[in-house]
């Protein structure tokens, strides 16, 4: 063991470490004159002079008199029993009751007793029980314990710190009791990351510098709280992060205490670094190869917090040989965490927790950055109850929801409904039936969905739904007031919302508008920035829809900016996914690409496999229509690989539907249909009415191209059924496009035109340029087939001048094909091959590489008929 200890501390040898200046006290060097800290260890131009400028170090009684308001008499304190708890190797724990005050009123109390043996000087005894009172004297926070007071008799060798006590015992105890669900255990690790944000934000910042799940309490309302401060560290200068070693800066201690080396220590199967003490299991790779603590050490030992509250795990449990501990540590060796049953279900707490685990301090996210990453994670602070609360069962439903789960979530939000109901909170049943109808929305239940939020709506309207997150702690009578109608309208906007996103999606425009924009109105009159660009995010959907993309570009463009602003990555790529298939739309294939590639990388780093799927998906969807079929079936394999890992089985269909399209337009029909027909069976399973419809619609037009009419025929009309039923207007007109397209192709005109005609009334209807054009393009190419000249070239020409607005090269392209087959068909040579240079300059421009062939073969024939002529 001499050997082992010997061999690990050689790379120690020479680093020194300062300690903390008392925040209390920080203007004390200008109030006392100090003699030099030894003689003859600096040469000066004169004693006086090096007198005047070196400050004197205070004695611990000295250090102590500045603290005198938190003495506490022996007398006052009476241990409720002998029984200690783990206080660390310093120190036991013991419970008491304090009397304090005028009134001696009773509390119980934590007395750590700091242990001091005789092989200890009492100078340096003193120094750290004094270092550690120091530290916890400026510390005022909800997720850091209080220090009460302290006793001490220094000469004897005694020294006890009162802190606030809490029965739950610490992080490791406490999850040990019970089986806790993923809400709650989120919640402590939330509670961990806002104390440390706390310590990191002090001016000057403190490194706590033993940070692990014995150092966390659990109070009586289930917080997380940090404690054992005799490692912390005021740290000089914000440049927290850097590592003297690796960046040639010196990051330095103020000097209260005396100065340490490392020393290293064996407890059971801990081995542990002191002075200042940090447990090896817990320490990052630079602390145990001699580098100065940072923040960036919390940083790193946050992460294993984590591991430890998700696991009930502490680092390398399998493992008791400290050689071996050390070796894994000093190669940054860390788990992997989507191997973990709990964590596997969190995508982004794993990213964040690798994050955290950076082998190079720099790279490590800042405390700030880790509470942005887990805010939007589904989170509730753990009850003694084991009943589920209902706070619970919501908070549980959000995690599934959010991971397309949608099954598991709708259960748990009917019996938070249950729950709600029987105790007769209106404000909790809004809760519940608004998370209801968002999920109903998303499984097309649309008639649910849109029950349930309307209700919920009708209750924000007549109660106060007063939510924790907006009220403050402790107002005026007339400041509730003003926060119940904020915390009402936050209800009701969130309500409006859901109804707008649930009417967009049955191309109720006017409606989803109406509630999109209310919604939007309400969160900026509340300053709640996030669900404003959420909302806008919303529209931009909506009037990328109605093919209003300079509307769409500017709610997206402003939803961006916030999410930017706010450092919400989610909400970001959000934006940037919405803008990309806007792009997309628009065939700027350039910008869509790289909208796509940002969000998918926003995604990747914040670990939400969902969003990362479904850039993959857009990115599919943009190389197919780019003939880029060998990318886009890559993506779309990634993305249905993703779906099908995480469980998400309407992402899953969706990424088949999308490979059954490229498989059509690659001639590969026996894939596209078992793609096609295997997605309809998930959606079919998972009563996803709007995803089978869209299914059937595919397979129509594949047996279209096959010349299996019949089964085309049949497959249409089943889509057209769906989608009336569900209410879903734009999905009629898509199918009336096809039948059309059908009917044209046998000859059955009449039929034809009905069709076209009809999806050209609806999408008008609707808004929807885009899909109008189609129409009228459709009804060009029937017009032609009949020899109805001037009927064919009116509907092209009105096609085209819609395109041309929208700034859709491919339809245009696509009609000035048209034309020019219909100029070839009335003997109009020179025009058409007008028209069919045009086309092909737009499909190279585009990249379409198959209609460019096609338009260069055909102007070429026109072009040898002129001459020959």
């Amino acid at each position: 063991m001499q050997k082992f200890i010997s061999k690990l501390s050689k790379p120690l040898q020479g680093t020194r470490f300062w300690h903390p200046f008392s925040p209390l006290r920080t203007s004390l060097a200008d109030e006392h004159a100090n003699e030099a800290r030894g003689a003859g260890a600096q040469q000066g131009p004169s004693p006086d002079a090096a007198e005047e400028t070196t400050p004197r170090k205070l004695s611990a009684r000295e250090r102590l008199g500045y603290l005198s308001h938190l003495r506490t008499s022996l007398s006052a304190i009476n241990f409720i029993s002998s029984t200690s708890y783990q206080g660390g190797g310093k120190a036991k724990v013991v419970q008491a009751i304090v009397r304090r005050g005028v009134l001696r009123k009773k509390k119980i109390v934590a007395v750590k007793k700091m242990n001091y043996h005789k092989d200890m000087k009492i100078p340096k005894f003193s120094n750290e029980f004094v270092h550690e009172i120091e530290i916890l004297a400026g510390l005022v926070h909800e997720n850091v314990v209080r220090l009460i007071g302290f006793v001490e008799q220094l000469e004897k060798g005694e020294a006890w710190i009162v802190l606030s006590w809490h029965p739950n015992g610490n992080v490791s105890e406490f999850l040990a009791t019970g089986e806790w669900e993923i809400p709650e255990r989120v919640s402590l690790i939330k509670d961990t990351f806002e104390g440390l944000a706390y310590l990191h934000s002090r001016k000057p910042p403190i490194c706590h510098g033993d940070l692990k799940s014995f150092n966390i309490l659990v109070s009586s309302s289930y917080r997380a709280i940090i404690t054992d401060f005799g490692s912390a560290r005021v740290l000089d200068k914000l440049a927290e992060r850097v590592v003297p070693e690796d960046r040639g800066q010196t990051t330095r201690w103020n000097p209260t205490t005396e100065e340490a080396k490392i020393r290293v220590g064996t407890t059971g199967n801990q081995l542990t670094l002191t002075g200042p003490s940090w447990s090896l299991r817990w320490a990052p790779p630079e602390v145990v190869n001699g580098a100065t603590t940072s923040l960036s050490s919390d940083i790193w030992s946050a992460g294993w917090v984590c591991w430890e509250i998700m696991t009930n795990q502490v680092p390398f449990p399998e493992l008791d040989l400290e050689g071996v501990i050390t070796l894994m540590v000093i190669q940054g060796k860390v788990p992997s965490t989507r191997e973990e049953a709990q964590l596997s279900q969190i995508t982004g707490l794993c990213s964040l927790m690798t994050d955290c685990w950076e082998f190079d301090p720099v790279d490590r996210p800042d405390v700030a950055q880790c509470q942005n990453e887990v805010a939007w994670m589904p989170s509730i602070p753990p009850s003694g109850v084991r009943v589920p609360s209902l706070e619970l069962l919501l908070e549980m439903g959000k995690l599934h929801l959010s991971h397309g789960r949608y099954k598991k979530a709708a259960l748990l939000f009917q019996q938070a409904l249950a729950v709600a109901q029987l105790a007769g909170g209106s404000e909790a049943i809004a809760n519940a039936l608004s998370a209801l109808g968002k999920t109903y929305f998303f499984q097309t239940k649309y008639s649910e969905a849109e029950k349930s939020l309307i209700r919920a709506q009708k209750i924000y309207a007549l109660t106060g739904n007063d939510h924790e997150t907006l009220r403050p702690k402790s107002s005026s009578p007339k400041q509730q007031q003003i926060w119940t109608r904020i915390g009402n309208d936050h209800g009701r906007a969130k309500a409006l919302h859901g109804l707008g996103s649930l009417y967009r999606s049955q191309t109720k425009y006017s409606e989803a508008e109406e509630s999109l924009l209310h919604a939007q109105q309400i969160f900026t009159r509340i300053g709640n920035d996030k669900r404003r660009a959420n909302a806008l995010c919303g529209l931009g959907e909506l009037y990328r829809l109605q093919t209003k993309y300079s509307e769409a570009e500017e709610s997206l463009l402003q939803a961006q900016h916030i999410f930017t602003r706010i450092g919400d990555d989610h909400g970001r790529a959000n934006a940037l996914q919405g803008l990309g298939d806007l792009y997309y739309l628009q065939t700027k294939d350039s910008e869509a690409e790289e909208l796509f590639v940002q969000a998918q990388q926003i995604w990747t780093h914040i670990g939400n496999d969902h969003g990362r799927a479904n850039a993959l998906h857009g990115l599919g969807s943009l190389y197919r229509s780019q003939t880029k079929y060998s990318e886009a079936e890559e993506s779309l394999l990634q993305a249905q690989q993703i779906f099908t890992r995480i469980g998400n089985d309407i992402g899953r269909a969706d990424a088949l539907r999308g490979l059954g399209d490229l498989y059509r337009a690659l001639t590969k029909y026996s894939e596209a249909e078992e793609s096609l027909i295997l997605a309809g069976q998930i959606y079919t399973r998972t009563g996803n009415d709007q995803g089978r419809a869209n299914a059937l619609h595919g397979l129509g037009d594949l047996y279209y191209l096959q010349n299996k009419d019949s089964e085309a025929e049949e497959s249409f009309v089943q889509a057209q059924q769906i989608y009336t039923r569900i209410g879903n207007d734009h999905g009629r007109a898509n199918v009336f496009q096809g039948l059309g397209g059908l009917y044209r192709s046998q000859t059955k005109y009449s039929e034809a035109e009905e069709s076209l005609l009809q999806a050209q009334q609806i999408f008008t209807r609707i808004d929807n340029d885009q899909g109008r054009a189609d129409a009228l393009r459709g009804l060009g190419e029937l017009y032609r087939s009949q020899t109805k000249y001037s009927e064919a070239a009116e509907s092209f020409v009105q096609a085209q001048q819609i395109y041309t607005r929208l700034g859709d090269d491919l339809g245009r392209a696509n009609t000035l094909r048209g034309l020019g087959h219909l100029h070839l068909a009335q003997g109009r040579n020179v025009k058409s091959a007008s028209f069919y240079a045009e086309a092909r300059d737009l499909y190279a421009r585009l990249g379409r590489l198959d209609d460019q062939e096609d338009a260069s073969r055909r102007l070429a024939t026109v072009s040898q008929e002129r001459y020959s002529s």
